[in-house]
């Protein structure tokens, strides 16, 4: 046996263990990544709000599929006025407790609530807004159980997707504002690796994708909120920023080119994939309140200014 032989064999042996040693690493990160996704997110809302421009009250409501989900709500003066804030992916409904003071004092009533499988609310796992669809209507059906007839809703990131999901059965909702919404389930996956690790979704998401999809029980390639766009059955304002890696602007037009004649379009020049009211809070209060005013045929009782 040569020396040579023994040598190149040696270095074939060692690289065809690397190769495996990467690919079982490879499999257990998209494992755990894709694991992780898809698990609550249990972060706790804590107590009611103080400071709230009017009383502010927890409530309970269930969805069709049997989960109990939690929330705060805030009626208007009239009791028939109020906007429904949906919270992105990974947390609860204190992150939009800003945009409810804000609208709160404008006048509007307000419900916040945990998604399935975050918060407070029951759930085993987290969709990223296609079973949380659910979760949105029984929000509604509780709602209109209070005497509440005039109804916009707000959603950042997740929620704005969820909202899209729901969008044929939005009947007698008012106005939508859609912020960072993804297009589609593949292009969310691809920017967010793309921005994480540099690589796009088809391969760093090799091998999270399907297991993803075994996770949460649906094909991703068919998890399309851009799809339902086009049935929202009233005025939509669709936002994002222009600096946004998770939620590219192109992402954003393209909900918006779906979308049926009565929308607006707003790019916030420099935001990322971030709180938009936080980024830009006078823009913000202008063209949202001014565009919930024009939907639910109210003046604004605080303006917008």
């Amino acid at each position: 046996m040569s020396v040579g032989g023994t040598t190149g064999r040696r270095v074939i042996l060692a690289a065809a263990t690397a190769l495996a040693a990467g690919l079982a690493i490879f499999a257990v990160v998209s494992w755990e990544v894709a694991s992780s996704q898809a698990e609550p997110s249990r972060h706790l809302a804590g107590t009611l709000p103080s400071g709230f421009p009017r009383p502010v009250q927890a409530v309970e409501f269930s969805t069709t599929d049997g989960l109990r989900l939690r929330g705060w709500y805030s009626p208007a003066l009239d009791g028939r006025t109020a906007i429904i804030l949906l919270h992105p992916y990974g947390s609860n409904r204190r992150s939009m407790l800003s945009r409810a003071v804000l609208f709160a004092e404008a006048g509007y009533g307000v419900l916040l609530y945990d998604a399935r499988a975050s918060g407070e609310s029951e759930g085993r796992r987290s969709s990223v807004g296609y079973f949380e669809a659910a979760d949105l209507l029984a929000a509604l059906r509780w709602l209109r159980a209070q005497g509440v007839d005039t109804i916009a809703c707000d959603g950042w990131s997740q929620g704005g997707s969820t909202i899209l999901m729901a969008a044929e059965r939005l009947g007698g909702v008012r106005g939508v504002v859609l912020e960072s919404a993804f297009d589609t389930m593949e292009h969310g996956i691809d920017r967010g690796f793309r921005h994480r690790v540099g690589l796009p979704g088809r391969v760093a998401g090799l091998l999270y994708t399907p297991i993803l999809q075994r996770l949460l029980g649906f094909d991703v390639s068919a998890f399309r909120p851009i799809d339902h766009a086009a049935a929202l059955p009233c005025p939509v304002l669709v936002m994002s920023g222009t600096a946004d890696r998770s939620t590219w602007a192109s992402d954003t037009q393209a909900i918006f080119d779906a979308a049926a004649p009565r929308k607006e379009l707003w790019l916030v020049p420099g935001a990322a994939h971030e709180d938009l009211y936080a980024f830009a809070p006078q823009q913000y209060r202008t063209r949202v309140l001014a565009f919930l005013a024009r939907c639910t045929a109210r003046p604004l009782a605080g303006g917008s200014g």
